[in-house]
């Protein structure tokens, strides 16, 4: 992985970057001058998975500080447990209802008992949860997506309801889908979609590069996606959500997602951890 900071109205003069001993996440820092006027750095990482960053302007500099990997519990555990896992119910209170249901069912609420679900099912896994629209409160995005960079979760899921134009037909669009907004975030987001798709049946409605969600495009200090459940507007769609078996099946699903993605991230660290202990031990000769 790579962290592009992109500078306009500057000229590169670097003469040196000092890169230490003790780096465990960056491996190396560089510097180019694209073209007039625009200078590119570029952070390369020593691991196989950004797990976040931040920014911080100053007067006098800009500081990114990237985020170690998270200790994660050994198998046969489950990766989740003692994790911190941010959750969001899209929309909520009186005024922000979200998209209606065919049955008249407000998205806020189908929204609400989904992850609701999710948080009972991670729970479960040894997961705890930080809840960033408790109850039908409506905290605007932008403290939403505060409260999950303040928490330091791991993980940030949001969990929405989709809709559609219905001029054409109630039937015309239905489907499950994930979304994401950086790069960073879109092998999380696909084992959510993939164990969706393989548990609830439902068409396929993609999973979502680039999306503008503010909160997702907000955090960064963290992997961040949004769920689609299905279509308010597909009265299939909405009865289903509406379903307490179904609502645990879905959110089994983006459980298991989780699960499959972080069990690969813990694959990837613990064979990290046995060449950095290889490459430690000392050479012994036979006489």
């Amino acid at each position: 992985p790579q962290i592009w900071i992109d500078f306009f109205g500057a000229h590169h003069a670097t003469t040196w970057i000092s890169h230490r001993a003790t780096a465990k996440v960056v491996r190396e820092v560089t510097v180019e001058q694209l073209q007039r006027d625009h200078v590119r750095v570029k952070i390369d990482l020593s691991t196989n998975q950004l797990w976040g960053y931040l920014t911080d302007v100053t007067t006098a500099s800009l500081q990114v500080r990237v985020r170690r990997a998270p200790q994660l519990a050994e198998a046969p555990r489950s990766p989740l447990e003692g994790l911190l896992i941010a959750l969001e119910a899209g929309h909520g209170g009186a005024r922000n209802t979200g998209a209606p249901g065919v049955s008249g069912s407000l998205e806020k609420d189908i929204n609400r008992m989904a992850v609701d679900e999710l948080a009972r099912q991670l729970k479960a896994k040894g997961a705890s949860i930080v809840e960033l629209r408790p109850d039908d409160t409506n905290p605007t995005l932008v403290e939403r997506a505060r409260r999950a960079t303040e928490s330091s979760a791991t993980l940030f899921i949001s969990v929405h309801a989709n809709s559609a134009d219905q001029s054409r037909g109630y039937l015309r669009v239905s489907g499950t889908s994930t979304y994401y907004k950086y790069p960073f975030n879109r092998d999380l987001s696909a084992a959510i979609h993939a164990r969706l798709l393989e548990f609830t049946k439902l068409n396929d409605f993609g999973n979502v590069g680039n999306f503008n969600y503010l909160p997702i495009r907000e955090v960064t200090w963290m992997p961040s996606m949004l769920v689609e459940q299905a279509f308010m507007s597909n009265p299939e769609d909405e009865a289903k959500m509406l379903d307490p078996q179904f609502r645990e099946t879905m959110m089994k699903a983006v459980v298991l997602g989780v699960e499959d993605w972080l069990s690969e991230q813990r694959a990837y660290l613990a064979s990290e951890l046995k060449s950095q202990a290889t490459a430690a031990d000392p050479i012994t000769t036979s006489p």
